[in-house]
């Protein structure tokens, strides 16, 4: 499935609901790249996440790849609007993740190791 990303460039910022998102990682349309600290991470994450805290992003830019539109998420969804701007400063086609990994969980959408979603049947 071919997405045209700009349907979601809203008020300056390039966000994407938790929802819309699931389906764009489960067709493979977005790589998904978590910018939390190591401990927060490793509490779960998003399956086949790209890992590199906010902290070390300029330096690992070399990582990311340019010919795929980029997911980036953090806990709420600041530190990942961040991290949009320097990638997209850098040529990356990016997204962030609205409302973070909180708005993934309360969606009752799964995460990777150690957080398990309560309360959602």
């Amino acid at each position: 499935m071919k997405v045209d990303f700009k349907f979601f460039n809203r008020g300056g910022g390039n966000s994407i609901e938790a929802a819309t998102a699931k389906e764009l990682i489960d067709n493979g349309d977005l790589v998904v790249v978590d910018v939390r600290e190591p401990h927060e991470f490793h509490g779960g994450h998003i399956e086949k996440s790209i890992h590199i805290p906010l902290a070390n992003l300029e330096k690992s830019l070399h990582l990311l790849p340019k010919d795929v539109h980029l997911l980036v998420v953090c806990r709420s969804g600041m530190r990942s609007l961040k991290a949009c701007t320097v990638l997209s400063k850098h040529g990356h086609n990016v997204s962030n993740l609205k409302g973070g990994l909180i708005a993934w969980i309360n969606r009752g959408f799964s995460l990777s190791g150690g957080w398990e979603v309560i309360g959602k049947e």
